[in-house]
């Protein structure tokens, strides 16, 4: 555990703790990922998972306007002028477990922007949840969650 001390023999040290656990890891991501989707705005290039849109509109921190996946909502443009909108969750790490509370909040957070009629239309909108990276244990059934 960070800041416990390991004994090695008479000499009692520190244990070093890790940026991630005792720093702001999650906010240093989150960062990274709101700059990849501000560097799209620029170039007005095409976003994960709105393939028909261009970046329009990139809002940060979204909870004041109600919603729940608030970390990150992208704005596309189709050529028509339709517009879809893509709201993200972003995670350094992410377990899936119903004995997770950063999960079933984040889950339970997302659908009720789904059932939102004012916020989300189911027919053009999506919802995301972006990790750092996908484990095996993250990915082995999540797949059939979204089936679902």
């Amino acid at each position: 555990m960070a800041g416990q001390r390991k004994n090695i023999g008479s000499m009692s040290q520190p244990e070093a703790a890790t940026p991630a656990s005792t720093g702001s890891a999650g906010t240093y991501f989150e960062q990274h990922v709101d700059a990849a989707f501000l560097a799209l705005l620029l170039v007005r290039g095409i976003p994960p998972c709105l393939l028909d849109c261009q970046v329009e509109q990139v809002h940060l921190q979204t909870r004041q306007w109600d919603w729940h996946t608030d970390d990150l909502l992208i704005v596309g443009n189709r050529g028509d002028g339709s517009k879809r909108r893509l709201a993200a969750q972003i995670k350094r790490t992410f377990t899936i477990s119903s004995a997770n509370k950063d999960c079933s909040d984040t889950i339970g957070g997302a659908w009720q922007d789904f059932q939102s009629e004012s916020r989300f239309n189911k027919s053009e909108d999506v919802l995301a949840i972006i990790t750092l990276r996908g484990s095996e244990r993250l990915l082995a059934h999540f797949g059939t969650l979204l089936d679902c």
